[in-house]
């Protein structure tokens, strides 16, 4: 009896630390539970586009001969492409995109130069468990023999994950602009009351 309440306290705390990490619940992004592929596609490039459109109504730059693609650059600029498979952790990460793009837009002051060099993503839909013999045995991530050649793409070196405990998902955002668009950019983030966190600064 005494095992069998530890073991209720211990999973009471577990999921008190799932709570507070996760945060309010309705300020949770999610992706869209019912999304396939083709649907995917077609908001892929939707949202694509009205970045980009965003940017140049604020006149905000993006590269001038290769525009980011916010993540999805290999899907933009392969006509007929996809995701095959987690549409919905897909989707979400273009709803998380969406938010820091408009957060960083919002964080420039007026008439201040801004340059999007690139939004870059985790390729989570090609994900594998990675097999036996090889760091990380057993856990779900990147496979280390496959080709990288997407521009926007990136296995992060540092992240709150820990299996079967916290999932996230990690984003990097590369701009030129000055200190205040930094600075408001960080703190509008940190203080959304979303539970996401700024890991690492390169400046």
């Amino acid at each position: 009896e005494a095992a069998a309440a530890d073991v209720k306290e211990l999973e009471a705390h577990l999921s008190s630390l799932r709570a507070a990490i996760a945060g309010n619940p309705d300020l949770v992004i999610k992706g869209k539970a019912s999304a396939n592929s083709a649907e995917l596609s077609a908001l892929l490039r939707e949202s694509v586009d009205g970045w980009r459109k965003l940017a140049a109504d604020q006149g905000i730059k993006l590269m001038p001969n290769d525009p980011t693609a916010f993540g999805f650059y290999r899907y933009i600029h392969n006509q007929g492409t996809s995701p095959k498979r987690d549409f919905q952790k897909v989707d979400q990460q273009r709803q998380i995109i969406d938010f820091i793009v408009r957060q960083l837009a919002e964080s420039r002051p007026a008439g201040s130069p801004l340059l999007i060099e690139s939004v870059d993503r985790e390729p989570v839909e090609t994900y594998i468990v990675i097999p036996e013999g090889r760091p990380g045995a057993g856990t779900f991530g990147p496979d280390s023999e496959a080709p990288r050649n997407e521009t926007d793409e990136f296995a992060p070196a540092r992240t709150f994950a820990r299996n079967g405990l916290v999932e996230t998902l990690s984003f990097r955002v590369r701009f030129v602009g000055y200190t205040p668009t930094l600075r408001t950019f960080v703190n509008k983030i940190r203080n959304s009351g979303r539970p996401l966190a700024v890991t690492t600064i390169d400046v």
